[in-house]
């Protein structure tokens, strides 16, 4: 999955759609209660807690009770990629070998999400939500061998390779996370951004006929969603 393209294509659409809904006068929030959408969900930035990095795009279906609250529900495709240590070691003075196990799944996840908003200013509304999601997916895992040895007086060189051969390995996760986030809210367009900045996820992998689970409560692993969604009554 590409994010990066992900996003690209819905920043696009977004201008497009915005362009033509501002010929028209903007219908409050209660009259059009229902929203279809698609999203991109991503880390905010290259580093992640845990060596644990999953991103994933998908739909949503959302509907407004009144102006100010209402609920959604997801469908998405994600993929998850995690490295754990297993050992370092200096096989010599000059030369340094880091093995990691390496799980790559593809999952699907289904979720919902409890949501609050309040008018900001004009088209602009803040809100907030509580999602819980959960995901099934199947995929990889295997032992990558980085060796770092010196070339040369002041050089260095890294190399990488699969230390064994990959077996199958099955996902199950679940998460809730509280969230905000601001949109922009025109006649039939809905564009905006979420961040997720902390959360609760249990997890279990199977591999090689082990079974590992693990609860995290993470702070500070930020994510953003980006979305643009379709308002109908």
């Amino acid at each position: 999955m590409n994010l990066l393209k992900s996003i690209i294509c819905c920043t696009l659409f977004a201008n497009t759609a915005i362009a033509q809904d501002q010929k028209g006068t903007t219908i409050p929030v209660a009259e059009k209660r229902n929203e279809v959408g698609i999203f991109s969900h991503g880390r905010i930035n290259g580093s992640f807690i845990g060596n644990t990095n999953a991103n994933m795009i998908g739909i949503s279906l959302t509907h407004w009770k009144n102006e100010h609250f209402g609920y959604r529900i997801i469908n998405a495709y994600g993929n998850l990629y995690s490295e754990s240590g297993i050992f370092q070691k200096y096989t010599s003075l000059d030369t340094f070998v880091d093995m990691n196990s390496r799980t790559r799944i593809d999952m699907g996840i289904v979720g919902g999400a409890l949501q609050a908003q309040r008018k900001f200013y004009k088209r602009v509304y803040l809100f907030a939500a509580i999602e819980l999601n959960a995901g099934y997916g199947t995929g990889t895992r295997d032992t990558l061998i980085t060796k770092t040895y010196r070339t040369s007086k002041e050089g260095y060189s890294t190399t990488s390779s699969n230390g064994n051969v990959q077996s199958a390995a099955t996902l199950w996760q679940a998460n809730i996370s509280p969230t905000f986030g601001a949109k922009l809210v025109f006649n039939r367009i809905v564009a905006g951004v979420e961040v997720y900045g902390l959360g609760v996820t249990y997890q279990s992998i199977t591999a090689n006929k082990t079974s590992m689970s693990t609860f995290d409560f993470n702070i500070g692993n930020l994510g953003q969603r980006i979305f643009i969604n379709y308002r109908f009554k």
